[in-house]
């Protein structure tokens, strides 16, 4: 800076020095929140952070992280980002913790049928329950099995199963009901039955059991309802034949074929025998059992009996 005055005297000159710098830290914002509660197991990927400075602008790519996540260890993990500009000011360390843990529960899936109708005496053996871990995976060698049951005693029983994860997650208790039950033999007169292409007869054959017999000379069937528990059965028809081949004789139950029963010669339509057993589960409660003829001259369907096994 320099002036003179009217009679030309310069004053000293004076001087001052303007030193230009960048002296402001850029400022680093992180991206999501801290701390991050992440899923044990499943891979981590973070969300990142922005720097911007006064001078150098965006800075977010010159950002270092600091810091790992073990996304299979259950914990807390702090990363740390960094960042200077170009003048070498250094932002403030901003951080952000994750923490890991297992939080899914484990589920439960019931293996087997659910209710179970189960014969009084007979030894019960359950079928168990799987257990499955978003984690762990299978756990189901960790499930606890609860319930009282007495398979001697009639009576409906409740099992339960239970299951937790080495986090602490327990998962939805699942049960079963088992229905100790006392099956009886469920016996039918099939020419009281609904016949249907054939009819009933009371003569001339003798020996019959109730009104009468149903011939098996017209292709038909007889079907009827019967109420049982679903437990297995062992079904045998009442029967008299002289065909020179063995009738076959097909059975189905609520609609499913459960195969042929065999007819062989009795020797005498007023002889009666009883056919082969043929195992049967029906459902528990209502049923329906269809007899099928076919057709044989010289054959009589006297009974149809259902013996618990």
């Amino acid at each position: 800076y320099n002036v003179s005055d009217a009679a030309g005297n310069a004053a000293p000159t004076v001087t001052r020095d303007v030193i230009v710098a960048d002296t402001i830290a850029p400022t680093i914002t992180l991206i999501g929140s801290s701390p991050v509660n992440h899923e044990q197991g499943v891979t981590y990927t973070d969300a990142g952070a922005t720097a911007n400075d006064g001078v150098d602008g965006d800075l977010s790519a010159s950002i270092i992280v600091t810091g790992a996540v073990d996304f299979n260890t259950a914990g807390t993990y702090t990363l740390s980002y960094n960042v200077s500009d170009s003048a070498g000011n250094a932002a403030s360390t901003v951080t952000r913790d994750v923490i890991v843990a297992d939080t899914i529960a484990p589920v439960l899936t019931l293996l087997g049928d659910n209710p179970i109708d189960h014969p009084v005496g007979e030894i019960y053996v359950d079928s168990g329950a799987s257990a499955s871990d978003s984690f762990e995976g299978d756990i189901s060698g960790s499930i606890i099995q609860g319930g009282a049951f007495d398979q001697n005693t009639v009576g409906t029983y409740t099992l339960t199963y239970n299951v937790s994860d080495t986090a602490g997650n327990a998962a939805a208790q699942i049960t079963r009901t088992v229905n100790v039950v006392s099956p009886t033999t469920i016996s039918t007169e099939v020419e009281s039955e609904t016949l249907v292409g054939v009819t009933a007869a009371s003569a001339p054959e003798t020996g019959f059991t109730g009104a009468g017999y149903v011939p098996l000379s017209a292709a038909g069937y007889i079907e009827y309802a019967f109420t049982s528990y679903s437990v297995p059965y062992d079904l045998t028809l009442r029967y008299s034949s002289t065909e020179l081949t063995a009738v076959s004789i097909e059975i189905i139950l609520n609609g499913v074929s459960q195969g042929n029963l065999s007819l062989p010669s009795t020797g005498s339509l007023s002889a009666w025998a009883d056919s082969a057993l043929m195992a049967l589960t029906p459902l528990s409660g209502s049923n329906t059992l269809r007899i099928n003829i076919s057709g044989a001259s010289a054959s009589n369907i006297d009974a149809a009996t259902l013996t618990p096994q």
